[in-house]
C-alpha cells in the first residue's frame, strides 16, 4: 500500500494589491563622494495606508561595479497597516586608488514583478593627480624683465 502526502508550501510574505498607495525613493539622483562609505536610501510611503505594503529593493551594476565600486545590495521594506514613515537601508561603498571619472549604479524597488521606481547613484571619485609644487628658481630675478611677443603673419 502507498501513501502519498502532500505539502503545500506557504510564503511568510504575501504580496497585496497595491492599493492606492505609492512606494518611492526620496530621491531620484543620488551623490556619494568614493570615500564615504555608507549611502543611505530613503523609500516613502504616501497615500493609502489600509493595507500592509512591501517591496524589494535592489542594485545594478553601471559604471559602477558591484563588488569593485559598491557592495551589491538587496532586501525587503515592509509597510504594516496605518504605517506611512520612510524606510532607509544603507549602500556600502568601497575607496579605491585608482583614477576614474565618476561611476554610476541604479536602486530599483519592485513589488511583485512590476517595478514602482528606480534611483542613480553617481560615486565621485576622490583619486586625482597631485600638481607639483612650485619650484623655486636658484637664482634672483630681480632688476630681469621679459617682454613677450606675437608675430602673427597672415596670408589672405
Amino acid at each position: 500500500m502507498r501513501y502519498f502526502i502532500l505539502f503545500t508550501i506557504v510564503s511568510s510574505f504575501t504580496y497585496l494589491p497595491q492599493a492606492q498607495a505609492t512606494l518611492q525613493f526620496a530621491e531620484t539622483n543620488y551623490y556619494i563622494n568614493e570615500n564615504d562609505t555608507t549611502l543611505m536610501i530613503t523609500v516613502k510611503r504616501t497615500d493609502d495606508t489600509s493595507v500592509k505594503m512591501g517591496a524589494n529593493y535592489a542594485t545594478k551594476s553601471g559604471s559602477a561595479q558591484a563588488g569593485r565600486d559598491f557592495k551589491m545590495a538587496n532586501g525587503w521594506l515592509i509597510w504594516t497597516v496605518g504605517n506611512n514613515n520612510s524606510k532607509t537601508f544603507a549602500i556600502t561603498i568601497n575607496d579605491d586608488a585608482v583614477m576614474e571619472s565618476h561611476e554610476v549604479f541604479t536602486v530599483t524597488l519592485r513589488n511583485q514583478s512590476r517595478i514602482l521606481d528606480t534611483a542613480n547613484v553617481t560615486i565621485v571619485d576622490n583619486d586625482f593627480i597631485t600638481p607639483p609644487s612650485r619650484v623655486s628658481t636658484p637664482f634672483s630675478t630681480t632688476g630681469c624683465s621679459s617682454d613677450i611677443v606675437i608675430d602673427k603673419k597672415c596670408d589672405n
